[in-house]
């Protein structure tokens, strides 16, 4: 028997690495996101489809015995889009920097990532540079099948305020 394994990037990541990095918002110059995803693109799901996912099974144990679930988003979409849409999103310039994969390790280090995040926050890295989020098979109905809607895209979840943290709402404009 083989276990696949299946790691949620979740909208909100992005929204997350701005806050982190408040400095950059002071100057005029674009906001910098850095990554190692080697120009491939990304399948993000919505926190809220997946919280939604985990409500219904909780709330209908029964409906969901025996069954796994790999919840993507409605498409894989590039970095670059990502800076695009969150540039738009809180109204600062936004440009996404992709580095290979050492760089990016030992600049993440020297920003004061602990080591136990470290290892996780490359590992994600390294399997979206694998590119295999790209490809139509990759993408799953599982979350219309279980909520009855369509997954949110990028631009649904960054148009829905309302429901997000407090820590995503801070970003916005």
């Amino acid at each position: 028997l083989s276990k696949r394994v299946f790691i949620l990037q979740t909208m909100s990541n992005p929204l997350i690495d701005l806050t982190t990095n408040k400095s950059q918002h002071v100057t005029s110059a674009p906001i910098k996101l850095y990554g190692a995803s080697a120009g491939k693109a990304v399948n993000y799901v919505s926190p809220n489809d997946v919280a939604e996912v985990a409500v219904r099974a909780l709330l209908a144990p029964h409906n969901h015995v025996d069954k796994i679930y790999q919840l993507t988003g409605p498409l894989s979409i590039k970095e670059e889009e990502v800076a695009k849409h969150l540039e738009k999103f809180i109204g600062k310039p936004v440009v996404y920097v992709d580095q290979p994969i050492e760089r990016f390790e030992l600049n993440e280090a020297l920003g004061g990532v602990p080591s136990w995040l470290l290892h996780d926050i490359v590992s994600l890295e390294q399997i979206k540079a694998l590119g295999h989020e790209g490809y139509a098979p990759f993408l799953t109905s599982d979350i219309e099948k279980v909520c009855n809607h369509k997954p949110e895209t990028f631009v649904d979840y960054l148009s829905n305020v309302d429901v997000m943290s407090p820590l995503e709402r801070a970003v916005s404009s």
